[in-house]
């Protein structure tokens, strides 16, 4: 299994606010975005039930000794900037008539020295929060 941020960009109908994010655990991208197609609340929407996500960035690998093997939503919404730190990536098309089911991978990765460091430090922060959570998780079910 991966971790997914699935994002859509800006919040509770304000496109120029923070972006509503999802981190998601799944097998791919695609699995990431239906799983919070059904399952994402319509309040955070503009109301719509099932919302097209915009972006998803792929965090990396879920290594927790008792994943779930289904698609599954970590954590969110949380509203923050969504930035690629130089994750895989894809965006979906917003023109057309297949504009819900095709994406463009995006094929540039962002260099680690076009960030400020403490940037860096933080994201890498939150990363071993996130972690240390995940042990702390686990050690709660043995």
């Amino acid at each position: 299994m991966k971790i997914f941020e699935v994002i859509f960009l800006g919040s509770h109908g304000d496109e120029n606010a923070e972006d509503t994010i999802y981190l998601v655990r799944a097998t791919d991208f695609r699995s990431a975005v239906d799983d919070v197609q059904r399952t994402a609340s319509a309040r955070h929407h503009k109301g719509k039930k099932a919302p097209l996500a915009h972006v998803v960035h792929e965090l990396g690998t879920d290594l927790s000794k008792h994943a779930e093997s289904n698609p599954q939503i970590i954590r969110g919404p949380y509203f923050a900037h969504a930035y690629n730190y130089g994750w895989r990536a894809w965006h979906r098309k917003t023109e057309g008539p297949d504009d819900a089911t095709d994406w463009t991978e995006e094929s540039q990765q962002v260099p680690q020295d076009s960030f400020e460091p403490w940037q860096i430090a933080l994201r890498g922060f939150a990363i071993h929060l996130g972690e240390i959570d995940l042990k702390e998780q686990e050690s709660k079910r043995q």
